[in-house]
C-alpha cells in the first residue's frame, strides 16, 4: 500500500463526523515508509532550525512525533476522493501538515489555522 496521491481538502472539524467520513483502517505503517516522505528540502531545513530553536527539547519531539501519527493518517484511510469535494495533492498536504504540526505547539490553533493558508509555500 501506498500514500494516495490526492486527498479531501475539506473534512468535518468533529470527530465522529471525521470519522464517518474516512475508511481508517488500522494498519501497520512501517516507520521507514514514514521517512522516507520527502518534504521540500529548503522549507524543511528552515522550518526545522526555526521550530528547534523556539521550542524546548521535550515538546519539540511531541511535534516531530505528531508529523509522524499525521501521515500514518494519511496512508491509513484519510477521507479522499469524497465527489463534491476539493482535492489536494499529496505534496502539498504532507508540507502543510509539516508546518502545522511544527507551529501547533508554539501558538494557539487559531493562530495556525488563520496564519497556515496565507503562507507561500
Amino acid at each position: 500500500m501506498t500514500f494516495p496521491q490526492l486527498f479531501d481538502a475539506f473534512v468535518p472539524s468533529n470527530g465522529p463526523a471525521f470519522l464517518a467520513a474516512s475508511n481508517i483502517t488500522p494498519t501497520y505503517v512501517p516507520f521507514a515508509t514514514l521517512c522516507a516522505v520527502i518534504i521540500d528540502p529548503a522549507a524543511q531545513a528552515a522550518s526545522f532550525a526555526y521550530a528547534k530553536r523556539l521550542t524546548l527539547p521535550g515538546a519539540f519531539g511531541h511535534v516531530i512525533r505528531c508529523f509522524y501519527f499525521a501521515l500514518a493518517l494519511l496512508y491509513t484511510g484519510f477521507p479522499s476522493g469524497t465527489p463534491g469535494v476539493a482535492q489536494i495533492g499529496f505534496d502539498e498536504l504532507a508540507l502543510r501538515l509539516y508546518h502545522t504540526t511544527l507551529l501547533h505547539s508554539k501558538v494557539g490553533d487559531a493562530d495556525v489555522l488563520r496564519v497556515l493558508p496565507s503562507l507561500s509555500l
